[in-house]
């Protein structure tokens, strides 16, 4: 069963399944999916055609816009902004794991993702860290970096 919380506007064209848990004062704007099993805090925004995958966990005062696709199991914290375009992956394998798990990016505190970026599975992006527009993250980002390219180096540090 789905719990809504207080404030939060859900446009028609939104398709929200089975045991989510959404918090007060968000926003879903049309074409979202959220799959089963998402928790999203409070303050969110998700913008137009995003997707929510399975145990999708976004905290408090996330926007995450138009035509991204978060993948399952992924854990955004709070305060992340996530720019349009923005692809997130669990399996490196495209379906042939041969028992290995599959393994979502994580998403800490403050961080930015700017347009059009690619998340790999399993790499953790810092607090505060930033990713490019474009880029294509392989590896963790380091606290307060900043990342670009393919794949993406930290060459910067904000203080």
């Amino acid at each position: 069963m789905n719990k809504i919380g207080k404030g939060t506007i859900i446009f028609a064209s939104a398709e929200v399944n089975g045991d989510v848990v959404i918090g007060d004062n968000c926003k879903i704007c049309g074409n979202v999916l959220i799959r089963r099993g998402c928790r999203i805090g409070n303050n969110v925004l998700l913008g137009n055609g995003v997707t929510l995958n399975t145990n999708v966990t976004i905290g408090n005062n996330v926007k995450v816009m138009d035509n991204s696709h978060l993948t399952a199991g992924m854990i955004i914290e709070n305060n992340v902004f996530i720019s349009c375009l923005v692809a997130t992956t669990n399996d490196n394998t495209m379906g042939h794991r041969n028992g290995k798990p599959c393994v979502a990016p994580y998403i800490c505190t403050g961080a930015r993702i700017g347009a059009g970026a690619i998340l790999l599975p399993g790499v953790i992006i810092g607090k505060n860290a930033v990713v490019a527009a474009g880029s294509v993250v392989t590896k963790d980002v380091s606290d307060n970096a900043i990342v670009f390219g393919i794949p993406a180096r930290e060459r910067k540090w904000r203080g």
